[in-house]
């Protein structure tokens, strides 16, 4: 019982009230400087050895070149390319 009228307490008291706004004034060690760019410790932006196209690849591009041509459908290779709309606002005869 005391520990709550203590806690009700503190709450009402006007001088403990609870901050929402960070301190500006750099006492609050989050607030003082905005992040730097970290320092890699390993080497970057190193040469690679580039041995061309994996066979699983080419045998994939191949059949698929084949189908295509079978079918006479083009598959989409990008599926992020921004679709072609059909055309609109077309004449459409009233026939009565």
């Amino acid at each position: 019982m005391k520990t709550s009228a203590l806690v009700l307490a503190l709450f009402l008291n006007e001088s403990a009230a609870v901050r929402y706004r960070p301190y500006t004034d750099g006492t609050t060690p989050w607030y003082k400087t905005t992040p730097r760019q970290p320092e890699d410790d390993f080497p970057i932006n190193y040469p690679t050895v580039d041995r061309g196209m994996d066979y699983d690849t080419k045998y994939d591009l191949g059949v698929m070149g084949k189908l295509e041509k079978k079918l006479k459908n083009k598959v989409p290779t990008n599926i992020w390319d921004p679709v072609v709309e059909p055309p609109r606002d077309y004449f459409v005869p009233d026939f009565g």
